[in-house]
């Protein structure tokens, strides 16, 4: 592959004088040259460039123009996922993305990033215990979070931009916004599950410094009898 044209594709997706990512596409260029198999014959040398341009700027956490990505290899969409995910396995550039290359990479908000990196542990074990063959590594996860999140908090959001980064289909990002659903929707009854106990809790506190207690009342008649007027003062709050 020629220095020139490598440099011409790194022109063309705006990285011009980077000097990094056009090493690291010369370097992928290189890889998949020595390893590429039939399935690629059917590729051009421009649309092989931009994925391994694709590819560098993943590694090294730059921003992607998809758009444009797209109009200079001359493929569509569904098939530029397809060739990428090959070219990634051929030269082994998968790797376990993180949070902040994913929020530089779709320009997402630093109060987002924040927020996903706290809850994608937790969605995490919400699916592990539903899908005990999960793969916590795919991208997928990290995206559905952010996504989520993002909405959230109101700010705006490509639904197909989140969907073609972490390279799924129509039907399978709709079962992914389903599962992140279900993890919501179980959150949100164990906090309000979480602050009915603590809200009898604390009634029950103020029972105990209110009541005159009799030395001769049985415990265990003391104790009902605070509970429930404990459960009463609660609804009347409500």
């Amino acid at each position: 592959m020629s220095e020139k044209l490598i440099q011409n594709i790194a022109h063309k997706l705006g990285y011009r004088h980077n000097t990094q990512i056009i090493q690291k596409i010369t370097e992928n260029s290189r890889l998949l040259h020595l390893k590429q198999n039939a399935v690629m014959s059917g590729l051009g040398e421009m649309a092989k460039l931009v994925i391994c341009t694709d590819l560098a700027a993943s590694t090294i956490g730059l921003s992607f123009d998809m758009e444009t990505a797209l109009k200079v290899s001359g493929m569509r969409k569904a098939q530029y996922a397809n060739y990428r995910r090959i070219i990634q396995k051929l030269i082994g550039n998968s790797k376990s993305v993180k949070i902040p290359d994913l929020c530089l990479q779709l320009g997402l908000p630093r109060h987002v990033q924040e927020a996903a990196i706290q809850q994608l542990p937790k969605y995490l074990g919400y699916m592990t215990r539903v899908n005990r063959g999960l793969d916590e590594k795919h991208p997928q996860y990290a995206v559905i979070v952010l996504y989520g999140i993002a909405r959230q908090n109101k700010v705006r959001v490509s639904k197909s931009a989140f969907a073609n980064v972490c390279n799924l289909k129509t039907d399978q990002w709709k079962i992914l916004e389903e599962s992140w659903g279900k993890f919501n929707k179980e959150s949100q009854e164990e906090v309000k599950q979480k602050k009915g106990e603590d809200d009898v809790e604390m009634v029950v506190e103020e029972c105990k410094t209110e009541a005159t207690t009799d030395e001769a009342e049985d415990y265990e008649v003391w104790k009902q009898r605070i509970l429930a007027k404990a459960y009463e003062d609660l609804k009347r709050r409500k």
